[in-house]
């Protein structure tokens, strides 16, 4: 197990913030001020330890349509808008 951690630490983050997800949908009683909150500090610790797992393995290289796939990111966005939408139109 733990050295699944070590090779995929943001997959574990992932699974911790999506346990604290449905915590908090199916049953335990919080604001949404309090779930941004316990969100927002399990994502700071989370980072560290994600931080000190993982190395960079050398500079960067651009693809062709240049940093970022601009496919990637309009969906990205997209879905990013919609969760939105969907959290105040609740």
């Amino acid at each position: 197990m733990l050295n699944r951690i070590k090779a995929e630490p943001v997959l574990i983050t992932g699974l911790v913030r999506a346990v604290i997800l449905c915590l908090t949908a199916f049953g335990l009683r919080l604001s949404a001020d309090q779930v941004a909150a316990a969100m927002l500090v399990t994502e700071a610790v989370l980072s560290l330890v994600t931080r000190q797992q993982v190395a960079p393995s050398g500079t960067p290289t651009k693809n062709e349509g240049g940093w970022a796939d601009p496919g990637s990111l309009a969906l990205g966005v997209v879905l990013g808008v919609a969760l939105f939408w969907l959290v105040i139109h609740r």
